[in-house]
């Protein structure tokens, strides 16, 4: 059955060759216009947080080395607790997109990157808004409430690639069913009795055969999803979602006649899913993922259940609000579909609020219209007679005048988010790092956990690097240990549960408050544990994390304290660094206890400095990265 897939109302259509025929419609539409591209900028604005993500260091150096051997590790890389334990990394193509881009643009390019990524997205929302001729003001709102939740997630992340994703994937689904979406095709029977919606919402089931094929380019959106990041999995059950109830609507509507149309769908739904198996580890990576979604990560904020007290929470309630809202007062007919896809979404962040932007990009997309139902019904309430309207001309002049203010305001503003990405010193080690450069200290590593890939990329040598000398040279053995680290970021896609484990009990104790889900087969409880596993030399703790800290100084025999400040401290082996007759000896006089804050920000990649050297970028740490002699020469 083929329809139009999209058709404009005569009402509409001569609202708009009014607006153009007359000034006061010109200049009512070009405010709309530069209300939307102010909005455009403000939610971009709202994303382009220039502030460093603890994980971009690790990310554009796993890229790095991608590029640099050619091939994929298969095992764990920069660590002395999974030496040879199998690394499913499902972020690769990410990955190599953000070193490329570092290597290519440096940290503007990356900044660059992720704000013209934001306007693809909220571009996407204001455009399709408009189609479904949504009024800029709904969009614009709505777009903004997007970008306020989005921002704590849109950072420099390979989760920034499966935002687009999803998008790209709705916008396909919209263009898809066109024709079909926007309308309630569901309706009950008893006997010989119809309960029907009213006439102008039973309306037949048209779509158009030939959008339908564009569902093919599905296939091709997973199988690069797949190999970017691992939120492909949501991207997936969204997506067989959506056709199984557009197949549940065509079957109440069409009865046997939609089997032909239902067999489509499964086969689409079918080859979506064997495109995912299109990776470099093929079933492994999907049976890890289910392994890895079956254990609870209280440990890991990012994937703790909501709550409505704290900045996140607020955020949420915000957009939640206004689609209860758009949903109680919308007079449009309700898709069952897309509202279904919402109600599964909203619970899903309710859940774990990772997933918060599922939600809110789609209600960027769906509810524009059903927001201006139901805001137009409100004003109808308030205006003392129908079809009352008040002449804004010279308002619109001003608006016009102010729009275009706002848009050049924040043009500049977008700009200056462009210069470098900051590492705020009252938040990272840059200090402690200095310290550590200046004295030869690297080796062995215990480093708190977001602290982690930025130790990797300050110390770590490659082992390609490594390799490199040679197997019988003296010193390959030392130069590739160092800078590797008990534990990282990459949590549990090249760390066993029980390394997992002993370094959240060192660091988080047992967290009774919090809850932690230990693995069955990990040892019982020991705090301690990590500072013994592969004879860690180091320790960069953070001191906010007071458990790590007052389980290290319990060990003071073991452990000597060689560094602190404010926020960080930086522990050495007593045999190796307060031993006298030690290469690696740190006399007490050069040792550095302060509480002083650190003050200031660092550009990226706030690398240490060493022989008067300027900083590197990860770029440059396979040419130049943790010279050897900073152990034991």
């Amino acid at each position: 059955m083929t329809n139009p897939s999209e058709s404009q109302s005569s009402s509409s259509q001569s609202d708009r060759t009014l607006q153009n025929q007359c000034p006061a419609g010109r200049i009512l539409t070009s405010a709309s216009h530069w209300l939307l591209f102010a909005a455009l900028l403000a939610s971009c604005f709202a994303v382009s947080i220039d502030l460093v993500d603890p994980d971009l260091w690790g990310h554009v150096q796993y890229g790095r080395d991608v590029l640099s051997t050619g091939q994929i590790a298969p095992t764990a890389t920069y660590t002395f607790t999974a030496e040879g334990y199998r690394w499913i990394n499902h972020e690769n193509l990410a990955e190599i997109a953000l070193a490329t881009i570092e290597s290519w643009a440096g940290p503007s390019g990356l900044l660059a990157m992720k704000i013209l990524l934001s306007a693809a997205l909220f571009g996407g929302i204001a455009w399709y808004g408009r189609r479904q001729q949504a009024t800029a003001m709904s969009i614009g709102l709505l777009m903004l409430v997007v970008a306020l939740n989005l921002g704590y997630f849109w950072s420099l992340r390979p989760q920034l690639f499966s935002f687009l994703y999803y998008a790209a994937l709705l916008g396909l689904l919209n263009y898809s069913f066109a024709g079909w979406r926007d309308q309630w095709h569901l309706r009950k029977t008893t006997g010989d009795e119809w309960q029907r919606w009213e006439s102008h919402r039973i309306r037949p089931i048209a779509y158009d055969s030939r959008r339908l094929r564009f569902l093919w380019a599905a296939p091709v959106l997973f199988c690069l999803w797949a190999n970017t990041h691992g939120a492909f999995v949501a991207g997936i059950c969204i997506y067989l979602a959506y056709l199984t109830l557009r197949s549940v609507e065509a079957y109440v509507r069409l009865g046997s006649a939609s089997f032909g149309l239902v067999r489509r769908f499964v086969l689409m739904m079918f080859v979506a899913v064997l495109a995912t198996l299109v990776n470099p580890y093929g079933p492994r990576l999907h049976l890890w993922l289910l392994e890895s979604l079956a254990v609870p990560r209280p440990e890991v904020m990012e994937w703790a259940r909501m709550h409505f007290w704290n900045d996140v929470g607020v955020r949420f309630l915000v957009v939640a609000s206004l689609v209860g809202f758009a949903a109680a007062l919308t007079q449009r007919p309700k898709d069952f579909t897309q509202w279904t896809i919402l109600a599964i979404t909203l619970f899903q962040a309710w859940s774990v609020h990772r997933h918060i932007p599922f939600f809110v990009i789609a209600a960027g997309l769906w509810m524009p219209i059903h927001l201006d139902s139901a805001t137009s019904r409100i004003r109808a309430w308030w205006q003392k007679s129908p079809g009352e309207t008040d002449s804004m001309e010279s308002g619109d002049r001003t608006s016009l005048v102010l729009y275009g203010l706002a848009s050049l305001v924040l043009a500049f503003a977008l700009v200056g988010k462009m210069v470098s990405i900051k590492v705020p010193k009252h938040e990272y080690p840059v200090d402690a790092f200095q310290f550590m450069a200046d004295h030869g200290l690297n080796g062995k590593m215990v480093v708190s956990f977001n602290w982690a890939q930025y130790a990797i990329a300050a110390f770590a040598v490659p082992d390609s690097q490594a390799a490199a000398k040679g197997p019988n040279d003296r010193s390959t053995a030392e130069s590739s240990a160092l800078g590797k680290l008990s534990f990282d970021g990459r949590y549990d896609t090249c760390y066993p549960q029980t390394v997992i484990d002993f370094h959240f009990d060192f660091l988080s104790g047992d967290a009774s408050d919090r809850g932690r889900c230990r693995g069955v087969a990990s040892p019982p409880f020991d705090p301690t544990a990590i500072l013994a596993y592969g004879n860690p030399e180091l320790a960069v703790l953070r001191r906010h994390q007071e458990n790590s800290t007052h389980f290290i100084a319990r060990q003071s025999d073991r452990w000597c304290l060689l560094y602190q400040d404010a926020i960080a401290q930086v522990w050495g082996l007593k045999s190796k660094f307060d031993d006298p007759e030690s290469a690696n000896f740190v006399p007490p006089t050069q040792r550095k206890i302060t509480e002083q804050q650190p003050q200031g920000i660092a550009a990226w990649p706030a690398l240490p400095k060493r022989g008067g050297a300027e900083q590197r970028s990860p770029s440059m740490v396979q040419s130049t990265s943790a010279t050897p002699t900073m152990v034991g020469n």
